[in-house]
């Protein structure tokens, strides 16, 4: 039970992570400003897709 509300959090994170880096994005996005606010929310996104990715993983069957 414990695993599945950990999977649906980092699932939730992931997407509310995805969401702040649009809006990062389509707020009149230029590289000299917003790098420094865009390049972490982008890591992390990163890394948290890598870890829900593993969270989600079937167990493999014999």
């Amino acid at each position: 039970m414990n695993t599945h509300i950990i999977n649906w959090g980092l699932a939730t994170i992931f997407l509310l992570s995805c969401i702040s880096l649009l809006i990062i994005y389509f707020s009149d996005y230029t590289t000299e400003t917003l790098s420094a606010r865009a390049l972490p929310v982008a890591i992390f996104a990163g890394l948290l897709a890598i870890a829900t990715a593993i969270a989600f993983r079937k167990p493999r069957t014999a």
